[in-house]
């Protein structure tokens, strides 16, 4: 779902460009841009023409990892070729969403950056409509899941003994747990967040360890609704995949569909903005959230795999 695109340092030359380009970036907007090569961010303080004080701290802003994001194991880059040629052939080994240089060249989804605007649908903010399986939930996850250090997964309808949730629940873990990119910590942990229909502790301690790695951890937070007389009730009801750098709203379900009609075999999947990422942080935690606390407890994976 999110985009990761390859820019052209040569491209931002000025504080106008950079702000047209890196201003729409960032988890909470699902578009983030890929330091390739590594010295990616010297070579554009090398090539823009700031000289404001102003405008160089904008300019780190733009700069800053919410923004930014690092492969591991990328194809080795040659300063005594064009950096273009560099990215293409690192486009060939995984591809970028689009490579944001002064060209055109769809063959490598390659756009032309002086001219771009989110109008164009190659650098439009992503929208997401998802077949409901746990491989399509996994891979809408991925390039969020694998940069983030700290995964949450809140869904009040979770049952630890029913495979259409247990499903996409491992897919999701598993590829938050691939090592594609440098995390800005690599200590992962791993909740999960759920109702009393997630059973009692003990019937969750019983059925869910087989579904996690061996050796994993994960941290098993139940809830409940405070009585709706509360002036500030707060339903226990939609499903969120929450990290320390972003979020996702699931609009029907974090469970997989089996034998439904195709109206509901999709479904809408939203960025959270980061206004919205920070109030479910903020109700979810245990210090803070709107809801009574029943248990919390760890659980540790006995899964092989």
């Amino acid at each position: 779902m999110y985009k990761e695109y390859a820019i052209d340092p040569k491209l931002l030359t000025s504080f106008d460009r950079i702000r047209a380009l890196l201003g729409t970036c960032g988890w909470h907007k699902g578009k983030m841009v890929c330091e390739y090569p590594k010295k990616w961010k010297r070579k554009v303080y090398d090539t823009c023409q700031i000289t404001g004080d102003r405008e160089k701290k904008i300019l780190e802003e733009f700069l800053s990892t919410r923004k930014l994001l690092r492969r591991k194991n990328t194809f080795s880059y040659d300063e005594e070729k064009e950096w273009i040629e560099s990215a293409k052939a690192e486009h060939c080994r995984r591809e970028f969403s689009a490579i944001v240089s002064d060209i055109s060249d769809p063959s490598y989804k390659i756009i032309d950056g002086r001219y771009l605007t989110e109008e164009n649908e190659e650098w439009a903010p992503p929208s997401c409509l998802a077949p409901r399986t746990a491989s399509d939930f996994a891979a809408t996850i991925s390039l969020l899941a694998q940069n983030s250090s700290r995964i949450i997964f809140i869904d009040p309808h979770f049952q630890p003994n029913v495979h259409r949730f247990t499903e996409p629940f491992m897919a999701m873990l598993e590829i938050a747990l691939q090592d594609e990119y440098k995390r800005t910590n690599t200590d992962i942990t791993f909740e999960l967040h759920v109702s009393k229909k997630a059973g009692t502790e003990t019937h969750i301690e019983n059925n869910l360890p087989d579904k996690i790695s061996n050796g994993e951890k994960i941290h098993v937070f139940q809830w409940k609704e405070h009585d709706s007389n509360d002036c500030n009730y707060t339903r226990l009801h939609n499903r969120y995949f929450l990290t320390d750098i972003g979020g996702l709203m699931f609009g029907i379900g974090l469970d997989i569909e089996r034998g439904r009609n195709t109206v509901s075999y999709y479904d809408d999947i939203n960025i959270l903005s980061k206004e919205q990422h920070k109030e479910h942080l903020k109700k979810y935690h245990k210090e803070s959230s709107s809801f009574t606390l029943l248990a919390d407890f760890e659980i540790m994976g006995t899964r092989s795999i």
